[in-house]
């Protein structure tokens, strides 16, 4: 059975297990910031500096940001098309 999505306001929590798929996006119209915890880091700190240098002159594209996420052991799933 699908999950009902989560909708969070400014300063508003989620906790994503490990080993579970999530997802966000910002449906407003004004720039949002996610702050992402993990502990103990396993590496996604190198992780998101990665994803960070390859934004850094435009969008990249998501085979590029997926082969990123993988060498930190993180799937990024397409939508079913």
């Amino acid at each position: 059975m699908p999950r009902r999505p989560i909708c969070l306001g400014p300063g508003g929590f989620f906790f994503g297990a490990r080993g579970r798929c999530h997802i966000f996006r910002n449906v407003g119209d004004q720039p949002a910031r996610v702050l992402i915890l993990s502990a103990p880091s396993v590496g996604l700190d190198r992780m998101f500096a990665a994803l960070d240098a390859a934004a850094a002159t435009g969008t990249p594209e998501i085979g590029a940001l997926a082969a990123i996420t993988a060498k930190h052991g993180v799937t990024i799933e397409l939508p079913a098309a």
